[in-house]
């Protein structure tokens, strides 16, 4: 998840948001439909990021009725506070 922060440049809120068929692994790239400004783009894959994903879809799995791209564990939705290395993660370490 971290490798699709950093090199896809993405927001918080549109990495959390990235649904299943978002992703393209034959064309290396994510369409992100909710952008800045609520504008849609499309996001390239380097070799190194569409490995991991390759990956993360084998561990991922298949939850039913769950459509995003990273899931708990539990195969529930994350939670922009909860994710590690978010700014509000951080802060409330920080308190």
């Amino acid at each position: 998840m971290l490798l699709t922060f950093l090199d896809g440049m993405l927001r918080l809120s549109e990495l959390i948001n990235l649904e299943l068929p978002d992703m393209s692994l034959s064309a290396r790239s994510i369409r992100v439909k909710h952008g800045k400004g609520d504008k849609e783009r499309i996001v390239f894959m380097g070799k190194r990021l569409t490995k991991a994903m390759q990956e993360w879809l084998h561990v991922r799995g298949h939850h039913i009725g769950e459509e995003r791209l990273f899931v708990t564990r539990g195969g529930y939705k994350l939670d922009p506070r909860n994710v590690p290395g978010s700014s509000s993660a951080w802060q409330r370490k920080l308190r």
